[in-house]
């Protein structure tokens, strides 16, 4: 199947499953190890589980400077339907499963935040490629601290944080022109910790309130969707080629936002689990049309998740937020931002 044809026919005649794809790896507690294993518009329209994204639509006017949404009572299938059948969003197959991940680096902020380095084996780039992940101590935005900030690279990132400490090969790849990290590891096996008031002011966390001035609410509580909205989508700044969508709105199903022919680096992910854990899955369109995985995290509930997969090639790039037990109470909020930078 071509990107952007119609699915329904193929999710009814096709035999072609989705892949198994390995398990997420999952955030341990922020006291354990991890084993190996430019301000947004809100939204025209959002919706409440229901699917107001259809899948066999490839065109881009899902992000923010779309057209107002109409609700649909077709028999298109959804999000959930197609990739359930093995398929994308806009029909186009999923192909393979998650390649190898390494966990290169922990570092453990004095706030209780959690953040992980990630490498990625890639099939096409000359080196691993890195997710970026930080976990909160719990549902406050505020407490997402320096990994928030696209304009930092993973080296840039890292040496914040661990000045004086060798780099994982992984992530001094990413030296920019003139930097250099010559001091360089495979892994840190054990934790690092980083004390936030020793880090550069600008590194420091946003404010604890919102616009209005009150204390900003949890997100799984009353006042969840506009702390979100205010806290996530409107105060994010980011390149102007960046695709953007604020779901703020609970998700009940699964939410997919991707590029059609807009080719960017890196994909990054805001997601909310509520009641119960929630899963966030970065992929890019393969060279035969099929969308590749290149990540996956599990969100424990009651926990914001921030992750960036910082790709080296320009692609189509998607990700995927949902509960993971769908049909019940559990939801999630989600914002997502497509870039080069």
């Amino acid at each position: 199947m071509v990107p952007g044809s119609d699915c329904r026919s193929a999710v009814a005649a096709s035999t072609l499953h989705r892949p198994s794809l390995a398990p997420p790896i999952k955030f341990s507690s922020p006291t354990q190890i991890l084993v190996k294993p430019g301000a947004s518009h809100r939204p025209l329209c959002s919706d409440r589980g229901e699917t107001t994204t259809m899948c066999c639509n490839s065109s881009d006017d899902r992000a923010t400077r779309r057209p107002p949404c109409q609700r649909s009572e077709t028999t298109t299938p959804s999000d959930a339907d197609c990739i359930a059948a093995g398929f994308g969003p806009d029909g186009a197959p999923i192909v393979g499963s998650l390649p190898d991940r390494r966990q290169v680096a922990r570092v453990e902020l004095s706030n209780g935040n959690v953040i992980d380095f990630v490498a990625i084996q890639s099939d096409d780039a000359g080196h691993p490629e890195i997710s970026v992940r930080e976990m909160t101590a719990g549902h406050d935005a505020s407490r997402l601290t320096v990994s928030r900030d696209p304009a930092l690279s993973p080296l840039d990132l890292f040496r914040n944080l661990a000045p004086t400490l060798a780099v994982p090969t992984a992530i001094a790849a990413y030296a920019r022109e003139g930097q250099e990290a010559t001091d360089t590891v495979e892994a840190h096996d054990n934790p690092i910790e980083a004390d936030l008031d020793e880090l550069d002011l600008s590194l420091r966390p946003r404010g604890h309130t919102t616009s209005s001035g009150f204390p900003s609410p949890q997100y799984c509580k009353p006042g969840g969707t506009e702390a979100f909205y205010e806290q996530i989508c409107a105060s994010a700044v980011y390149p102007d080629n960046t695709w953007r969508w604020c779901d703020e709105e609970p998700i009940y199903s699964t939410k997919v936002r991707y590029t059609n022919g807009h080719r960017r680096r890196k994909s990054t992910a805001f997601t909310a689990a509520c009641i119960g854990p929630g899963l966030t899955e970065h992929f890019y369109r393969s060279a035969g049309g099929g969308w590749k995985p290149c990540d996956s995290l599990w969100v424990p509930a009651g926990y914001t998740v921030y992750s960036t997969y910082h790709g080296t090639i320009k692609r189509d790039r998607k990700v995927l937020h949902r509960p993971i037990s769908a049909g019940v109470d559990h939801y999630v909020r989600a914002a997502t931002f497509i870039y080069n930078l």
